[in-house]
């Protein structure tokens, strides 16, 4: 996340495997993971994965909701955004401007559409 650090992918083991007469190679990847705790048990997950149609890694952003604190709305499971949990999309936000340029540009479009609201 800091562009003063890095934190690499790396392989940490190699086998191979037989599958219908292909032989494949198999590596088990470590691979950084971040995550930041909010107050009201939400927490926000950040980690590099595979870009989907490129070579190259990114930074990934979750937020993860526990069930637990989910409301039953009929049919729905429900987050509600209340001023005693505000700060936890405050805290995503941050997060996903931490993760990239292209994020930070993301994120300030986002919030430029909010503005307009």
């Amino acid at each position: 996340m800091d562009s003063n650090e890095t934190y690499v992918v790396e392989n940490e083991s190699e086998s191979s495997k037989e599958v219908n007469g292909l032989k494949f190679k198999f590596y088990r990847w470590t691979i950084p993971l971040f995550r930041f705790y909010n107050r009201d048990g939400t927490f926000i997950e950040t980690l590099k994965e595979k870009q989907q149609y490129a070579y190259r890694m990114q930074m990934m952003v979750y937020f993860c909701i526990p069930c637990s604190i989910l409301e039953e709305q009929e049919t729905n499971l429900v987050y509600k955004i209340t001023p005693q949990n505000l700060d936890s999309m405050i805290n995503t936000v941050k997060v996903f401007g931490c993760a990239s340029e292209r994020h930070q540009c993301d994120i300030l479009k986002i919030l430029e559409c909010l503005l307009k609201m």
